[in-house]
């Protein structure tokens, strides 16, 4: 049995505005509130944007936009506080609660994002100027600018203890219901700023930036990854791309890497054991071009002996994202789909699934689900440290887990 998560969708070119219900074997744990009447083109109408797991809760960061079904004249209505929810991950509570703001929303800002740092979730984000502010907020507490911070343009990455920014370009944000229509941003490398910052009860200081010659944030959740010790990035190499590890002042070449099934990012994540990332193809180019590649650096991420592995490639499929845990490597699946009758449309991005993949024989396994609305499906994965038996799993809308042991024997989409 596939897990279902039954959608329905409403009536409109999108499709969008699902109204899941909970599966047997993939139950919620967190879903936004639909809009009501007359509300969906002024903030009414939310959407989670980035999702963060602390010891027993999740957190997430849902964010305005203007459904194309309700005739909204704009995609992202600006001047609406991006509210940050808490939500037990026993799925107890669907709707959660809001804990705090992470700015406002603003069609010239990047999307704000939630980090799991040492003294627990915060969330950052860019206030908008010449240059932006960027800014860091425990949760509920004031937001606290980051000195000598955003100089070179938008928020990029955050991740543990740092942050990241980048030059002249927005990232993208996969996880709009409209994406990847009505949406700026580039994949190149720019240059950019790392930073790291210490929280002393509700005082932040930061580093001095460290400055960065490119950096790509693609279509990553975050353009960084960071484990106890350090943050890790991915920039452009005269033979392809190289993922950097960055501790204090220093920083180490990790690996270089020469896709061939992927044109851009779309997964990188660290832990103290390995650092993995995916390219798949930019899914901003339509149509969507099958194409998934993953790579593991094991054992000793930082040391002078970096083996690269690839683990995983397929001419069949596209991936978007990835994460950890420390037997395999868990993304998602994704496709492209217009909702039916609707011509001229410009095809959603689909979850179809998630993928599998384990680090000593680099057996895939894959569980698909059965999502109707073209625009919803899996496109964020997690793992959670205190719920070591699931993986959950974010569409634009919802959140659900689903249990590690139902990839056993499965391969329901094939590779």
């Amino acid at each position: 049995m596939r897990p279902s998560l039954v959608v329905l969708a409403l009536a409109g070119c999108f499709g969008g505005g699902p109204v899941p219900s909970t599966g047997a074997d993939a139950p919620l744990v967190f879903e936004v509130v639909p809009a009501s009447a007359g509300t969906a083109c002024t903030g009414g109408s939310t959407y989670i944007t980035s999702v963060a797991f602390g010891s027993d809760s999740g957190y997430a960061l849902v964010y305005p936009y203007g459904p194309e079904d309700q005739g909204c004249s704009v995609t992202t209505p600006s001047n609406v506080a991006v509210s940050v929810m808490q939500f037990p991950i026993d799925g107890s509570h669907l709707t959660g609660q809001m804990v705090g703001t992470a700015g406002m929303s603003n069609a010239q800002a990047a999307r704000p994002q939630l980090a799991l740092g040492s003294n627990g979730p915060v969330s950052l984000f860019d206030t908008t100027g010449q240059p932006p502010t960027l800014d860091l907020a425990l949760l509920g507490g004031s937001p606290q600018p980051l000195t000598g911070s955003g100089q070179l343009g938008d928020l990029a990455g955050a991740a543990g203890d740092y942050a990241a920014t980048v030059a002249n370009q927005q990232p993208t944000d996969p996880m709009n219901p409209l994406y990847p229509c009505c949406v700026s941003g580039g994949q190149q490398s720019s240059p950019g700023q790392l930073l790291q910052y210490a929280i002393a009860g509700t005082q932040v200081t930061a580093t001095p930036p460290l400055m960065l010659t490119g950096i790509v944030a693609g279509e990553l959740p975050s353009a960084i990854a960071a484990n106890s010790t350090a943050a890790f990035y991915i920039t452009t190499k005269p033979t392809g791309f190289g993922i950097e590890a960055v501790s204090g002042s220093d920083t180490t070449d990790v690996v270089t890497i020469s896709p061939t099934l992927g044109s851009t990012p779309v997964g990188l994540a660290a832990d103290d054991a390995h650092v993995a990332w995916a390219f798949a193809q930019d899914a901003t180019q339509t149509p969507l071009a099958k194409g998934c590649q993953i790579w593991i650096v094991g054992d000793a991420p930082l040391g002078s002996t970096n083996t690269v592995d690839s683990i995983f490639q397929s001419s069949k499929l596209s991936c978007m994202d990835l994460v950890l845990d420390p037997n395999a490597v868990y993304f998602t699946i994704v496709d492209e789909d217009v909702e039916s009758g609707c011509d001229g449309c410009t095809p959603g991005l689909h979850g179809v699934g998630i993928g599998r993949v384990d680090f000593t024989m680099h057996t895939f396994s894959s569980i698909a689900f059965d999502v109707e609305a073209p625009s919803s499906g899996p496109r964020r994965i997690y793992t959670a440290q205190s719920d070591p038996n699931d993986v959950f799993v974010a569409d634009p809308f919802v959140i659900a887990k689903i249990s590690k042991m139902a990839f056993a024997g499965r391969t329901d989409i094939s590779p």
